[in-house]
């Protein structure tokens, strides 16, 4: 049985579907001025439990910890914790694991015609994490066609946290002609991560400074083209196949973050999030390859197993709950 989907309306005629199923974000309909329907903005499918969709995380919520952990286990404080390795055959964990929070089933805790509110219990060993974390995603349609949303967790025993909402993007419409990559893309970044082939960190964060280089396809300060073939040999992008990369975020990213523009031109998306790193992926494994553009709020890949990212502790600690969010404006 496939699990229902929650839709939600704003005042400004923003419409969104939402399903327990991952507390995903399935689909987001966007009014453009001249244009008598709606886009759908969102790549990936409304089908809850597509396999596909499962296995590209569209429009899921991603925890415990988002992006990529180097050997699959956590050290801290002279303690060790293997966790469960993903994908098959990797030695690492991407996502928080093969069952990980965005396949589960969340439980529906609040719905109004503009907020619906999903809880889950993460109990003491899931996925080879220490400690028991109750959760809670707030998706909430605001005035000026935004939607943010809350996540808010808390845990009785220290373990690292790092959620973010895994949509994929394309503001020229589902399903338009060509692919997402012609679409315009800028970070407010100040360094990027160096990846290898099982996009795992091979050094610090690359500071960004200076003026802004257009032969550097890693310095997004300014709106570019989304589309890394230009560039396909360059040493940053070789390894990865492209753009699946965290870049740090600069100051101001409670207000901009990230904005991507549509390829015509006629609708804009600006993210605005807490959290101190954005993973850009360019849609590679979707099928069709590239149908949308994933701009994943977080921390950077493999934080936990470094020193020099210049990011915030991630570890919740018992009593302390942690509250993260992220916005999005269209426009």
């Amino acid at each position: 049985m496939k699990s229902p989907l929650l839709c939600l309306h704003g005042p400004d005629g923003l419409e969104i579907a939402l399903s327990p199923r991952g507390a995903s974000w399935l689909s987001c309909r966007v009014p453009v001025d001249g244009e008598a329907q709606p886009r759908e903005v969102l790549a990936g499918g409304t089908d809850p439990e597509d396999a596909q969709r499962l296995a590209c995380y569209a429009g899921a919520t991603v925890g415990r910890w988002a992006n990529r952990i180097a050997g699959a286990v956590l050290r801290r404080d002279g303690r060790t914790w293997p966790l469960v390795p993903h994908p098959a055959g990797s030695a690492h964990q991407l996502h928080g694991g093969p069952d990980g929070w965005s396949h589960r089933l969340w439980r529906v805790e609040a719905q109004t015609a503009d907020q619906a509110v999903f809880a889950l219990h993460s109990p003491d060993g899931d996925q080879g994490f220490p400690g028991a974390v109750e959760v809670r995603v707030r998706y909430r349609l605001q005035p000026g066609r935004r939607l943010r949303i809350d996540f808010e967790a808390c845990a009785d025993a220290p373990t690292p946290l790092a959620m973010t909402n895994h949509a994929y993007f394309n503001l020229d419409g589902a399903g338009a002609p060509g692919d997402a990559r012609a679409q315009r893309l800028r970070l407010q970044a100040d360094a990027w991560m160096p990846v290898d082939a099982a996009l795992i960190p091979t050094g610090p964060p690359v500071a960004l400074g200076g003026e802004i280089r257009a032969d550097d396809p890693m310095d997004l300060r300014a709106l570019r083209p989304a589309d890394a073939r230009p560039f396909a040999a360059h040493p940053a992008l070789a390894p990865a196949g492209g753009y699946d990369h965290g870049w740090r975020l600069a100051a101001g990213h409670a207000q901009e973050a990230a904005r991507l523009v549509s390829a015509d031109g006629r609708l804009a998306m600006t993210i605005a999030t807490s959290m101190p790193a954005l993973q850009f992926y360019d849609g590679r494994a979707l099928a069709p390859p590239c149908a949308g553009l994933a701009l994943e709020p977080g921390w950077l890949p493999d934080s936990l197993g470094r020193d020099d990212t210049g990011q915030p502790d991630a570890w919740l600690r018992p009593g302390v709950p942690r509250h993260d969010w992220i916005e999005y404006r269209f426009g």
